[in-house]
């Protein structure tokens, strides 16, 4: 199970933390509303998993950039929406989210800092600091937009993602497709030394977790319920600030060398038995109904 790859400069693997703001949330109804009302309730609610850079370096390794997979043991292995959809529980109905290019908003960034932040009147550059937004639902559409698109700017917001944030208080939108796009575009970039920062170690953890079962962690799984996105498991048992169940040893030299003496088997039936269908916390666009988009049997 060999894989020779040298990166140009280190990865730096960088999450945002659930701190203050997200407790303020979890408490305040008219929040929660606009994350559900917009398909990102599901994925907030999740943890992020502590950093191991040298297992993310391992992962991202695999990867192939003409063939957009990851190489196992010379086979491709894929990332779908379905695995995005499974792992972080984001909406995958409704209008694709928009995560680049021009907004469509006639707004200015100047016209959302006087809307958005009376009191701090200033911007940050071309961006607008989170922080300094006063609708608590507001801000933490952006927080989650910066996390869903695996920002290396994790506290400041663009005008596109201001005028994505303000239609969401509105609007149930796919994040999956957005998402798997910025995953792969990142990996691409890392592996071409351009740029260090990655966005979506959990996501990409839980992924491989998933599909190639002798990757986990040698610890006990607790057994999650058919709403629950896999993402969840992984990240309680590697918890960002500590006390999980995994130790620090779990991906030690030992690990690793016996890693590349394995013949490789893949889970093709990784999300057997989630079924999203009917939950309250996933909306579904007007006039949409639930199929079996909403299940992995």
């Amino acid at each position: 199970m060999k894989c020779q790859f040298i990166f140009r400069m280190p990865i730096t693997w960088r999450e945002r933390e659930h701190d203050a703001v997200d407790r303020d949330v979890m408490n305040d109804p008219q929040a929660l509303d606009a994350l559900r009302g917009c398909g990102l309730l599901k994925f907030f609610k999740l943890p992020n998993m502590k950093g191991n850079v040298r297992l993310l370096e391992k992962l991202i390794s695999y990867w192939d950039v003409d063939e957009e997979a990851f190489m196992i043991d010379q086979m491709p292995l894929r990332v779908e929406v379905e695995d995005i959809y499974f792992i972080t529980g984001l909406s995958r109905r409704g209008e694709v989210v928009q995560s680049r290019g021009r907004t469509r908003s006639s707004l200015s960034i100047e016209d959302y800092v006087q809307i958005y932040c009376p009191r701090h009147p200033k911007k940050v550059g071309s961006q607008i600091s989170i922080a300094h937004v006063e609708s608590l639902a507001l801000r933490i559409i952006l927080f989650t937009i910066a996390r869903v698109n695996g920002s290396s700017s994790l506290h400041q917001a663009s005008r596109l993602n201001m005028s994505v944030a303000v239609d969401c208080l509105n609007t149930v939108f796919d994040w999956c497709t957005p998402l798997l796009a910025n995953l792969k575009s990142q990996l691409t970039s890392i592996r071409r030394g351009q740029t260090k920062n990655f966005g979506y170690g959990t996501i990409l953890c839980t992924f491989f977790f998933e599909r190639i079962p002798a990757l986990r962690p040698r610890v006990a799984v607790s057994i999650s319920t058919p709403r629950d996105p896999r993402m969840g498991r992984w990240a309680d048992l590697m918890k960002r600030l500590g006390g999980g169940e995994v130790p620090r040893s779990a991906f030690d030299d030992e690990f690793y060398t016996w890693w590349e003496q394995q013949i490789v088997a893949v889970d093709d039936y990784p999300y057997s038995g989630l079924d999203f269908r009917g939950d309250p916390d996933l909306e579904l666009p007007p006039d949409a109904a639930w199929g079996e988009i909403g299940k992995n049997f």
